[in-house]
């Protein structure tokens, strides 16, 4: 079970995006992070995933949505053709995980409030 900090709510999945580059058996994984250094979202390998710094949403749509807007912006250099799902968020370990909101330019999306 996850809780989302700003509505004091709980919700029984959260998602991320998960994409690939090129052939997705030669595990070119790609998620958005919330980065370190600029408090931004990134595109980011697989580590990203482990690292906690994933960036989530409570619904599929506003999944999609907000990789729609993310990639179409003009001010991003896309390089790679990204596979982009939305699959279930599954951290590691099973503590219950607390998440808190943020907003971007791109829509709002939520990260592990230990992760700032």
């Amino acid at each position: 079970m996850f809780r989302v900090i700003k509505e004091s709510s709980a919700v029984d999945k959260m998602y991320t995006l998960h994409g690939y580059v090129g052939d997705p058996s030669l595990k070119n994984e790609r998620y958005i992070q919330l980065s370190l250094y600029t408090g931004k979202p990134i595109i980011n390998t697989r580590c990203a995933y482990r690292a906690g710094g994933v960036v989530c949403f409570t619904s599929k749509k506003e999944a999609y949505e907000f990789i729609t807007r993310y990639m179409s912006d003009p001010n991003r250099n896309v390089k790679f053709y990204i596979n982009w799902n939305v699959i279930e968020y599954r951290p590691t370990g099973c503590r219950p995980t607390e998440f808190i909101e943020r907003k971007s330019s791109y829509g709002s999306y939520y990260v592990i409030n230990s992760y700032r």
